[in-house]
């Protein structure tokens, strides 16, 4: 386990050793469920916004047509980029009609770094010499959007089946200002996705939350696949005001068989604490 992930962890205990008190505190002052009104009884805009502690492991090849495949390079490892960081994610839902939700999510998964190399890596169409100091970008945007419908509706529970265009903007660049080198991959893939939104009200005040959505495809020189899953609990505060802290798992893997193609792999949990306001 690298330095990294026990930093990951030991924030993740702390922020769950926080939150416990007050879940148990909560649960145990809320009144009886039964006499809370439906939930979903009007149309409501909802932004969910905070802070997000993560561990990451990415790994990319950059493919060249003179010098064939490139060398699969770990992000972390070979790079240096950090394998924990803290990221900021925002979610903005409408719930248009009782069963009918639109909802759009940001996530901005960027690092640098500068490491120096221990091995020859080609990326591309360049190959960077070991021993020699290289900066890399490595910037991943994701944003999704999607319609849910709730199928499963009661008093307590709502199950919403969804689809949803999930896009992703992918850019990576090595360099080597005092050699000059440089190289790198871009690519924006709008990917369209299926899942589904989970909420049950454990009281007046408390709520589980979870998600999940999923793509895969095998197209022309495209082939990869996408998991999203996550889970939290949230709690009503006051009126219109809720906190919340949620874990997410998200596991991609993208490859442009071309011969100048390349792939990219990256595998993220995070837990996200944020706060709500309903309008």
């Amino acid at each position: 386990m690298t330095h990294g992930q026990d930093v990951w962890r030991d924030r993740r205990t702390v922020t769950i050793g926080r939150l416990l008190p007050m879940i148990m505190l909560a649960l145990a002052t809320t009144p009886n469920p039964a006499a809370a009104e439906p939930p979903w009884s009007g149309e409501t805009l909802t932004l969910r916004a905070g802070a997000v502690i993560m561990d990451v492991d990415s790994s990319f090849r950059v493919d060249s047509r003179s010098l064939g495949k490139g060398t699969t390079v770990d992000a972390e490892d070979d790079l240096g980029l950090d394998d924990s960081d803290d990221v900021f994610r925002a979610e903005l839902l409408w719930r248009i009609a009782p069963r009918h939700q639109l909802s759009l999510g940001y996530y901005d998964l960027s690092r640098d770094a500068n490491e120096r190399t221990d091995e020859p890596y080609q990326i591309g169409n360049v190959i960077f010499p070991p021993g020699i100091s290289v900066n890399t970008e490595f910037d991943l945007k994701l944003a999704d959007f999607s319609y849910a419908y709730s199928l499963v509706q009661n008093d307590r529970f709502e199950f919403a089946p969804m689809i949803g265009i999930y896009g992703l903007d992918f850019d990576v660049r090595v360099e080597n200002d005092l050699l000059g080198l440089s190289e790198g991959e871009g690519e924006k893939f709008p990917l369209p996705t299926i899942g589904a939104r989970f909420n049950y009200q454990l009281s007046p005040a408390w709520w589980v939350r979870a998600k999940g959505q999923y793509f895969y495809i095998s197209y022309d020189q495209y082939e990869g696949e996408m998991l999203e899953i996550g889970a939290g609990l949230e709690w009503n505060v006051w009126r219109k005001l809720s906190v919340g802290a949620s874990y997410s798992h998200i596991n991609m893997d993208i490859e442009d068989t071309n011969a100048n193609g390349g792939k990219g792999e990256y595998e993220y949990d995070g837990v996200w604490a944020y706060l709500a306001l309903t309008f």
